[in-house]
């Protein structure tokens, strides 16, 4: 499974059966209707107007992961094209936050491998996984670049030197893709 669990959007790729999936990361509870809407759920939502959302997200960072779980869940996804869904053979891929705190990173592998038992993790902002696609497609050869991630929290102006975040130099903008 490789996924980006970001602040807007969960946008998951299930190679197994060649699956990608796009999924609001919220829970919407209606007021009105006294019920709560769930990720992919809340397209069918009547009452727009009487809605209170719940992000697991905070600032840029995932810090809500009970509520993730019920967002993103990848049991639910295997379940419904008739795959037994067996954590302790899939490889997972999750982009995570730049600068991500070593408490949260803590909290995220617990998660994964005491909470849910997956057989393995592996871990990468999201503008080195874009740069390595750019590279892979043959649209850039040099190991350096800067990248510009736009995301629901933050705008981040990230250089790239040899295939490694120069961190001291990454920027951090206010600018933000949410309303």
């Amino acid at each position: 499974i490789v996924t980006d669990l970001g602040a807007s959007n969960i946008k998951s790729h299930y190679l197994l059966f060649d699956l990608e999936k796009h999924t609001p990361n919220f829970v919407a509870k209606s007021v009105k209707e006294k019920k709560n809407y769930v990720g992919e759920s809340f397209s069918e939502c009547k009452y727009m107007s009487s809605l209170h959302f719940y992000h697991p997200h905070d600032r840029g960072y995932l810090v809500n992961w009970p509520l993730q779980w019920e967002i993103w869940d990848p049991q639910s996804t295997y379940s419904k094209h008739n795959f037994r869904f067996k954590p302790k053979k899939i490889d997972v891929l999750i982009t995570e936050p730049l600068l991500n705190p070593h408490s949260l990173r803590k909290i995220m592998y617990e998660n994964i491998f005491e909470t849910h038992h997956f057989k393995s993790l592996c871990t990468a902002p999201g503008p080195v996984l874009s740069l390595f696609d750019f590279k892979h497609n043959n649209y850039v050869k040099s190991s350096c670049a800067v990248v510009v991630d736009s995301g629901y929290s933050f705008t981040h102006v990230v250089p790239i030197f040899d295939n490694h975040i120069m961190n001291f130099a990454l920027k951090r903008c206010r600018w933000k893709t949410s309303h």
